[in-house]
């Protein structure tokens, strides 16, 4: 199976949730020292060879957006950044593949 290989945040993400992640000021001076620009496409970080993958700060921010949006209970957004990080090795959209 290919993997799905996304090169901007704005092509994975809600645009709502987008802007909730600019409005985190970690990922805000992350995307800005990198020199992403509000209002433009956001690029999605590469790994060495090349592969796109989330920051500790995006990761956080995800998991916070997520526990806001979709969770009445009080769930703790940093066990789920850090069972998220575990499971798709800040892999975008990461799938767990079934053996057969």
């Amino acid at each position: 199976m290919a993997a799905v290989n996304f090169k901007y945040w704005n092509d994975c993400v809600d645009p709502q949730d987008l802007e909730a992640m600019w409005r985190d000021p970690g990922v805000k001076e992350e995307w800005l020292n990198v020199g992403e620009t509000m209002g433009s496409k956001v690029h999605l970080s590469r790994d060495p060879d090349g592969q796109p993958y989330l920051t500790q700060t995006e990761m956080k921010a995800v998991a916070g957006i997520i526990v806001r949006r979709h969770f009445v209970s009080q769930i703790d957004s940093e066990m789920l950044c850090a069972i998220a990080e575990l499971e798709s090795g800040r892999q975008p959209l990461a799938t767990v593949q079934q053996e057969i």
